[in-house]
């Protein structure tokens, strides 16, 4: 009988209404050489953590357990408290994922999620307010008072406050584990007091109960913690049936810490306009600081700038040295001025603390002329991925290019019918386009442009119900001459089409180290045909198209997910050679088109029994590459015969050598190029 009332008492309350939301907790349990769980954080778990921190719907927490894997570092650190919160729910497996105190699956990201939306549907007889006493490496001090429902008459079970010291991101230069993994998101580095917590009093209806916590760093504590990188995570929970009745995250501000907002988009504009890049550091510590300013132009010679700040302008490259008030901030304005001459220039704003120096931040903004630029690249996801795209033609493109943001598109007079190729640098993040951007390139494509768009979600953006660019079925459709079929995001293999202009001999292994969501497609037309496909086909995963005055070629996996450089390389610059094929005389310059002569290192390598070795040619002339044995005899010979300007890509079968260190060698039009590989059997 007594059973059955606790029962229904707990089932009661969880279906009770009250003043607060509710916040849900994730728990996970992982290891540094677990390889499921590193699957599922390359796969979906990653990913959809951070949007729901980033949302604020969640706090989060992540235990190391002492298995498969001995040597974690993030266990042996602390030991004692990942040890009672793995043995209090029972955990005999990793991954492990609890969300408000129920086990959920790991399959995918559906249950964490639904469980997550199903917790914060719930209200919360508790809210708790988390609040920062000290930060330093002599004390660490939380305060944590909890503030009952005025209505809420609920008698309650033993509940205990648990509060985890977490660390946001902890990185490795190697992986401490034999999983692969380097990167480590939300570790616990300290329970307070520990893995039990603390039995609350519950204060009556309408009232609250504050607990300060404390914890003095051990010596091991600080030399592997980021104190700057911390958390504090708090949550209320059921001791008898380990239901979250409440959780609160918050992140610790140092005495001594700034950020630098920038306040101005990268810009395309005329040769002859001086341009203005605003930036705000704000000081966001808890005590005034003062910070070094640096402001700094790499640009074409003759571009010059000057920049402003309280204390008056200064030429660039000049230090000046602001005071800045707890909570208050500065701006920081540059102006550069091409002087008539084109081209592409970044400006770089940084600051250091002069009470903090290992605080240093900086931020950028690019400036492309209309008019001199042979390739405009946009870097239309995330900021991380212009790069991929960028270093590659710097190393196979003879030409002129420049990088701008998607906010670049932004201003109404912006034109882009005078770069005679456009690279849109996509990400696997939605959404794909904003309407305007849209327009902007239907119309430099009716004028007789040149498009390489590769990226994620494009086509899931598009047609999914889920989706924000619905707008562009009709661009998607008559412009990139693409239908969307499906969502592929379980494969990672991209070949291409054997005799293809561009992806002959191409493999793509889709990089796992950001997330990988890659559409199907399929040509919608005759003017288009697929140049890329899944393993051996037939599903498509890029294809390319020529109207009447334009090319197109849309890949569905951006150069980010491309994990050699060798390949992004090699169809950077068969792409950019067929895109140009279409310019008209007078657009762009075709002295240009020539590659640099240059020898790849072979992949793999170390090798066996066949390697790739990719080349470049900066003109048309007898090419030879042969390979050598480590005292010089001839072994091989793989090319011997006049080719174009262009890149290549060879095999070599070494499956009749035995081990060891052979040379390959690259001669055209008397230039020479030699470089190493090791078979290894």
């Amino acid at each position: 009988m007594k059973k059955t009332l606790l029962f229904f008492l707990i089932l009661s309350f969880s279906f009770s209404t009250y003043s607060y939301d509710r916040k849900s907790l994730v728990e996970r349990f992982t290891n540094a050489s677990c390889g499921p769980c590193a699957s599922i954080n390359n796969s979906w778990y990653n990913a959809t953590v951070a949007n729901l921190i980033q949302s604020g719907t969640i706090s989060h927490i992540i235990y190391h357990v002492w298995w498969p894997g001995a040597n974690d570092p993030m266990y042996l650190l602390n030991q004692a408290d990942n040890t009672t919160r793995t043995n209090y729910y029972s955990v005999n497996a990793v991954p492990d994922i609890i969300v408000n105190g129920t086990r959920v699956s790991t399959s995918s990201s559906a249950p964490t999620v639904n469980a997550v939306n199903s917790g914060n549907a719930e209200t919360s007889p508790f809210k708790i307010v988390l609040l920062q006493r000290a930060l330093s490496d002599n004390l660490i001090e939380v305060g944590v008072r909890i503030i009952r429902d005025p209505g809420d008459h609920t008698t309650f079970p033993t509940t205990r406050l648990k509060v985890g010291l977490t660390e946001k991101m902890v990185y490795f230069q190697s992986p401490p584990g034999s999983n692969g993994e380097t990167h480590f998101s939300s570790v616990t580095r300290k329970m307070l007091p520990d893995g039990n917590g603390t039995v609350i009093t519950i204060p009556a209806p309408g009232d609250s109960v504050e607990y300060i916590l404390q914890y003095v760093p051990t010596a091991a504590f600080l030399q592997a913690v980021n104190m700057d990188s911390l958390r504090v995570v708090a949550f209320i929970q059921n001791e008898t049936n380990k239901y979250i009745y409440q959780s609160e995250m918050m992140e610790f501000t140092p005495d001594y810490v700034a950020q630098i907002i920038p306040q101005s988009s990268d810009i395309i504009s005329d040769n002859s306009t001086s341009v203005t890049f605003n930036a705000v550091v704000k000081n966001i510590g808890m005590k005034t600081d003062a910070y070094s300013i640096n402001c700094s132009l790499d640009a074409p010679t003759g571009w010059t700038g000057e920049y402003t700040t309280a204390n008056g302008t200064f030429p660039l490259g000049t230090l000046d040295s602001i005071q800045v008030s707890s909570g208050d901030s500065a701006v920081i304005q540059v102006s550069v001025n091409p002087q008539g001459v084109d081209g592409y220039g970044k400006v770089f704003v940084e600051f250091t603390s002069k009470n903090n120096p290992g605080m240093s931040n900086e931020t950028g903004f690019n400036f492309v002329t209309n008019s001199g630029i042979d390739v405009l690249v946009v870097r239309a996801g995330d900021g991380e991925f212009g790069p991929y795209v960028t270093s590659s033609i710097e190393n196979v493109f003879d030409g002129t290019y420049g990088l701008v943001s998607r906010s670049a598109l932004q201003p109404a007079g912006v034109d882009l019918s005078d770069f005679g190729i456009v690279v849109w640098q996509g990400s696997n993040a939605k959404r794909a386009f904003f309407e305007n951007e849209v327009e902007k390139l239907e119309s430099y494509l009716d004028d007789g442009g040149n498009l390489l768009i590769t990226g994620q979600n494009i086509g899931s953006d598009i047609f999914e119900t889920s989706g924000q660019s619905h707008f562009a079925q009709d661009f998607y459709h008559n412009y990139l001459h693409a239908n969307y079929v499906a969502d592929m995001s379980n494969l990672f293999i991209i070949k291409g089409i054997p005799g293809d202009i561009i992806s002959n001999g191409i493999q793509i292994i889709a990089n796992a180290i950001y997330p990988r969501s890659l559409d199907k497609i399929t040509p919608r037309d005759t003017s288009a045909i697929a140049f890329l496909q899944y393993f051996n086909g037939p599903d498509v995963a890029g294809i390319r198209a020529e109207a009447d005055n334009y090319r197109v070629i849309y890949m569905v996996a951006g150069f980010e997910q491309i994990n050699e450089e060798a390949t992004r390389d090699t169809l950077a610059s068969r792409s950019l050679r067929w895109l140009k094929e279409n310019i008209a005389v007078g657009v762009g310059n075709e002295s240009n088109l020539p590659l640099a002569f240059d020898l790849k290192q072979n992949y793999p390598n170390p090798f066996n029994p066949s390697t790739r070795i990719a080349f470049s040619l900066s003109e048309k002339s007898l090419t030879t590459l042969k390979v050598y044995d480590i005292l010089g005899n001839e072994i091989a010979t793989l090319v011997n015969e006049e080719k174009p300007a262009g890149t290549y890509e060879v095999n070599f079968d070494a499956s009749r050598l035995s081990s060891g260190v052979y040379l390959y060698k690259l001669q055209s039009n008397g230039q020479v190029q030699t470089r190493k590989m090791l078979l290894l059997k």
